[in-house]
């Protein structure tokens, strides 16, 4: 890994970036079967490559603006069996299958402080986006036949927004917020309750249509009130 760090503008300005290139060796990961259930697992090697840029920037004594973008790539590089002949000759992963990943993450966040008050109100805004990955993860690929599950999606594509708005003074901090503003409510993770496939001594190639899923909890509005000391 190689970056910097800097400071300019007389402090006003913090400017962080990165780059990096990491194997893994045995990387232990989730191995999810189609059944619904999975198991821990040493996966093989891992080629990961990325980098990262941070801005904070105080661009008025009451104004601050952040930006975080990362990008991340990490990739099996190695065929691997599952183990103790489960599935004799039959893949867990497959050389090519990426790591669960979004390519790309950006946060960014402003932060208005009326200073120049006794009583300082201010307003924050956090948002955070994540591109859909559409690469292969093991489950995804056909090589990794018959646990591969064509209808399991990616990661999906993120857009969630945090609102506060408050009023700090004498060590109290009293406020509104609004999470997940936008109600995002997208699963970020599916999987199979129960399989319908050859494997489970059903015929054909049907699938079923039970899954579960996790997302993000629903737009939630509330008042929060803080005293530091």
């Amino acid at each position: 890994e190689i970056g910097s760090k800097n400071t300019l503008l007389e402090h006003r300005l913090q400017l962080s970036a990165s780059v990096y290139y990491l194997q893994w060796k045995n990387i232990q990961q989730f191995v999810y079967l189609t059944c619904g259930l999975g198991f821990d697992y040493n996966l093989g090697q891992v080629t990961g490559k990325g980098g990262d840029i941070e801005v904070e920037w105080r661009a008025t004594p009451d104004l601050t603006l952040g930006l975080n973008a990362a990008y991340t790539d990490s990739v099996y590089t190695t065929n691997v069996l599952f183990p103790g002949g489960s599935f004799p000759g039959e893949l867990a992963v497959a050389a090519g299958d990426h790591l669960p990943s979004s390519p790309w993450n950006i946060t960014a966040n402003l932060e208005y402080i009326w200073n120049g008050m006794s009583r300082k109100p201010y307003l924050r805004l956090d948002y955070q986006y994540a591109t859909a990955q559409n690469s292969l993860v093991p489950y995804q690929d056909a090589a990794n036949h018959p646990n591969d599950d064509p209808t399991e999606p990616g990661l999906p594509e993120i857009r969630f927004l945090n609102l506060r708005a408050g009023l700090r003074f004498d060590g109290f901090d009293l406020s509104l917020f609004a999470q997940n503003a936008l109600d995002f409510h997208s699963a970020i993770f599916v999987s199979r309750d129960l399989a319908t496939t050859a494997l489970n001594n059903y015929p054909g190639t049907n699938f079923d249509t039970n899954y579960f899923g996790r997302g993000y909890a629903p737009r939630t509005v509330g008042v929060t009130a803080t005293y530091k000391f």
